[in-house]
């Protein structure tokens, strides 16, 4: 039992150690899977305007609402690593589904949900530490997607739907272990930032209303990564 033991500790790393020169050009692909944190800011102004009898009456209100909720992550990337510093990326990263139910003011039961997504084009820089291992860093742009839905116990069939996606940089760190030519394992700290404004306004003889408000969302992403190279 023990030769064996001996045996398989000297065989097991040759297998994976084997090729001591391992590849630094060429196709892969890198799957990852963590957890998302999204965190929610909103600043919001609304002003209403009355008129009677040649007098304005005007009441202006103003606040700040924020809101975090970690989701689980899963991601795809493909990318064409020119050299051992630096490679060029294409990716797709689904940030899964927030779930938030709570009562408000009145006693009705709100239900919000919000599901994020990106596809990413963007760089890869490598900073090799060893044979083995190295650090690296990405960025580039991220085109996000945002679907979020909500619905009140006050009025039951309805929902309301909002449907956001615009271009914003995306970055992120991380570390990664090279087994062989082959396999990698790695971590990564990432962010995506998504905001937009949303403004409204009405008005009519007697009375004029307008809204204001300005949204951050941001996706956090800790994932653990499993990179094939071909």
């Amino acid at each position: 039992m023990k030769k064996i033991a001996i045996a398989l500790s000297t065989i097991i790393p040759s297998l994976l150690l084997s090729n001591a020169a391992f590849a630094e050009t060429g196709f892969y692909g890198e799957l990852s899977a963590g957890i998302a944190s999204n965190k929610a800011d909103m600043n919001y102004a609304s002003t209403f305007s009355s008129y009677f009898a040649g007098d304005t009456y005007t009441e202006t209100e103003t606040g700040t609402d924020s809101t975090s909720e970690d989701t689980t992550s899963l991601g795809l990337r493909l990318g064409y690593q020119f050299n051992e510093y630096i490679a060029l990326e294409l990716g797709y990263h689904q940030y899964g589904e927030s779930d938030d139910t709570y009562t408000d003011e009145y006693g009705d039961i709100i239900n919000d949900k919000v599901e994020t997504s990106s596809i990413s084009a963007g760089l890869k820089g490598i900073l090799p530490l060893s044979e083995h291992f190295s650090l690296f860093a990405r960025a580039g742009m991220a085109k996000w997607d945002l679907k979020a839905t909500s619905t009140d116990s006050s009025a039951p069939g309805e929902v309301f739907a909002l449907n956001q996606n615009d271009n914003d940089i995306y970055y992120g760190i991380g570390a990664e272990y090279s087994f062989n030519e082959t396999i990698s394992l790695g971590v990564e700290y990432s962010v995506v930032d998504m905001g937009w404004n949303i403004s409204s306004a009405e008005s009519s003889e007697y009375f004029s209303f307008s809204s204001d408000a300005s949204i951050n969302y941001q996706v956090s992403n800790l994932a653990l990564l499993l990179k094939v190279s071909f």
